[in-house]
């Protein structure tokens, strides 16, 4: 049976207009709690699930915690689809976490944004984030490619489905506090098209950044972050290098033509001396058509 495949990205996004009449406004005053927030000194880890609510995979959250514990991470947090608003973007550099996966719904570009946009799990209310809206540091959009929409009846039949979106501008302007030299796994669709997403994090305070080239399906997406993790932290393997390993090992395997793109704040380069694994190590991996 053919499989459907369903994209993690290249999604619509929609320009819209607000008028005001009491600016300015400080944006960040709701926020002020999380800068005086007291953290655990131990080695801290979040899974960010914004795909949980369409793509639930209890599964895989036990399989990551526990590469990231057996890692030495001694909290590891996990937050779903209704928990990763734009206020949670906005206070994570200020929570510790030494490493962060994202795996979301992404948007190459869009009308308003030079880098690629993070879905939030949050439903799009033109009343909320009006600062932001009116400075174009959040937008909204529809986690559907232009056929789907046609096929749901067009755009007055799924205003109900948008959701607010972030990327660059927003974490430039708003976000509270610095990432703790942070590896970041952005597990979506496009989130390396480019840098511009990638270099907003390592101004942050992140030290390296991995995410895809262009468009993957759900189950590579998965897939491939596990076997990702698993070179990276089971096998200890840096993180550089790992993004080599396992794009040899799914090289001609996957749904589309997306690759892992690794970027950080020193060198860039893969070091020659790899040896790709005959088998996967660690936990079993159930990883059908790789």
């Amino acid at each position: 049976m053919k499989k459907q495949i369903l994209l993690i990205g290249s999604f619509v996004a929609i320009v819209i207009g607000i008028s005001f009449t009491l600016l300015p406004i400080n944006i960040q005053n709701d926020l002020s709690q999380f800068e005086t927030t007291n953290y655990e000194d131990v080695p801290r880890a979040a899974i960010i699930d914004q795909l949980y609510d369409e793509y639930p995979d209890e599964d895989l959250h036990k399989t990551i915690t526990e590469y990231l514990k057996n890692d030495g991470y001694k909290v590891v947090d996990i937050y779903k689809t209704e928990e990763v608003t734009v206020d949670f973007y906005k206070k994570l550099p200020s929570m510790n976490y030494k490493f962060i996966i994202i795996r979301s719904h992404a948007l190459e570009g869009g009308s308003m944004e030079e880098s690629a946009s993070l879905f939030t799990g949050e439903k799009y209310n033109d009343h909320k984030y009006i600062p932001e809206q009116f400075l174009k540091l959040v937008h909204r959009g529809v986690p559907y490619l232009d056929e789907e929409i046609k096929e749901r009846g067009g755009w007055g039949k799924i205003e109900d489905s948008m959701f607010f979106l972030v990327g660059s501008s927003l974490f430039d302007s708003s976000m509270v506090g610095e990432f703790p030299s942070s590896t970041i796994i952005l597990a979506g669709c496009s989130t390396m098209k480019d840098t511009v997403l990638a270099d907003s994090l390592l101004n942050r305070g992140a030290s390296e950044v991995v995410g895809w080239s262009d468009l993957v399906g759900p189950e590579n997406n998965d897939e491939v972050l596990l076997l990702l993790l698993n070179q990276t932290l089971v096998n200890n393997v840096k993180l550089k290098n790992a993004v080599e390993i396992t794009t040899k090992l799914i090289e001609g395997k996957l749904d589309h033509s997306a690759t892992l793109v690794y970027y950080s704040t020193g060198d860039n380069e893969i070091t020659d001396d790899i040896k790709v694994p005959s088998q996967v190590k660690g936990p079993s991996i159930d990883t059908p058509g790789l």
